[in-house]
């Protein structure tokens, strides 16, 4: 097949290893945009190859074609950079989430559909092999009618994970949506996943009941803790708890319900993990299927070393076909989870904050967090969410509740 032209929108923090694996695979990048090329720990390569870099999609565009855009950019420039690649005639490979407002789909959805080209976003999960083959599974009705499905991730973060001039931010100073937060960046895939594994072929399912309590420690806008409640239109429940604010790193632990099976997955070993984890459950990092008949069936690791191959080796093999592959994460199962947070943001009241804790205790805010601090060595917040998460950790650990249990 014919070498692709690729063009990098956005090569400077994430984008570095989209970056680094054009350069180590010898794909044929045309050009580089980025108003901040510097962030790229290897522009010289770039550079001395004669690859010119530009401020924005559209200067590119008027030098260049490319047969794939590969966009990792802030997620408010998401949909002007993916909509003016299609627009070009364009596939797309862009980063998680999809965009920040749920009414800029149909902006994508239109620019893809008059002008014939793809959109992938990148929710990493979602073009491996392990979830692709269970996904296959489940629509097969292999394991029966899915009952329930938890995930559970806690990854601490420090205070500078926020310095980021749109982290935590609602929208751009412009007024772009933005709505980062945990449940929007960091552990995005893991709740798209849910979604994604319910859904039809290549789609993703919209919950007919949505219910999030919603936990701010950090001084942001949005949240850094949530706990998450979905329930779907076949009887479906759906649990997903994420947290930035725990002393203990625990990463991504799920287990699927379903007639004739449970599915079971840990990425590694730990004392929270063998107490949610059956005694069959031996081969961390590999996604297991348990049936009725006792029958154990390995998935594999849903990881891939070389965090983006899978991702960007099916927009390759897509863009040299000419079409999208019917399996893949598109722009439409990635709005689902879009939709997801947006009405998370619309119709739940704001995460938990100080001022009220200030007023019952007779302080102003500011003297109130002084005096705390003071006394505990802690912020209250930081306090607050130490509590429930610690709390909730040695219920699973010590208790026979279920984790649905513990997070009421």
């Amino acid at each position: 097949m014919e070498k692709l032209d690729v063009v990098l929108v956005g090569v400077g923090g994430y984008a570095n290893m989209y970056a680094n694996y054009a350069l180590d695979n010898a794909i044929n990048v045309v050009g580089i945009v980025d108003p901040r090329p510097e962030g790229c720990t290897r522009l010289n390569e770039f550079v001395d190859k004669g690859i010119s870099v530009y401020y924005n999609i559209d200067d590119f565009f008027k030098e260049h074609t490319a047969d794939l855009a590969v966009i990792t950019t802030p997620i408010h420039c998401h949909t002007p950079n993916i909509v003016s690649a299609l627009k070009h005639g364009t596939n797309v490979l862009a980063e998680k989430p999809l965009c920040g407002d749920e009414k800029e789909i149909e902006f994508i959805d239109a620019a893809a559909k008059k002008h014939g080209s793809f959109a992938y976003i990148g929710y990493q999960w979602s073009f491996s092999k392990s979830i692709l083959g269970l996904k296959k599974d489940i629509l097969s009705g292999r394991f029966g009618k899915c009952l329930s499905m938890k995930t559970l991730v806690l990854w601490p973060r420090p205070e500078r994970y926020f310095s980021r001039s749109w982290s935590g931010k609602v929208c751009s100073d412009s007024g772009a949506l933005i709505y980062d937060s945990i449940a929007n960046n960091a552990a995005a895939h893991y709740l798209h996943n849910l979604l994604f594994l319910i859904g039809d072929n290549g789609k993703s399912k919209m919950p007919a009941e949505i219910n999030a309590q919603l936990f701010r420690t950090y001084d942001i806008e949005t949240f850094d803790t949530i706990k998450l409640d979905m329930k779907f239109d076949t009887g479906t429940v759906a649990h997903y708890i994420a947290s930035h604010v725990t002393n203990q790193e625990v990463d991504p632990i799920f287990e699927l319900e379903f007639e004739k099976a449970r599915v079971y997955y840990a990425y590694k070993k730990t004392a929270l993990s063998e107490k949610l984890m059956p005694a069959e459950y031996t081969k961390y990092d590999n996604i297991m299927a348990l049936t009725d008949t006792n029958e154990n069936i390995f998935y594999g690791s849903p990881f891939n070393p070389v965090e983006v191959e899978d991702k960007i080796t099916a927009a390759i093999e897509s863009a040299q076909a000419g079409k999208a592959f019917d399996y893949a994460c598109g722009y439409e199962a990635a709005g689902v989870h879009t939709r997801v947070i947006n009405y998370i943001h619309e119709n739940i009241t704001e995460p938990l904050d100080l001022k009220e804790l200030a007023s019952l205790a007779g302080y102003s805010l500011s003297r109130f967090k002084t005096k705390f601090r003071a006394e505990t060595g802690q912020t209250p917040a930081f306090y607050i969410s130490t509590v429930k998460i610690e709390h909730a950790k040695m219920l699973l650990l010590e208790s026979n509740q279920s984790i649905t249990a513990i997070a009421y």
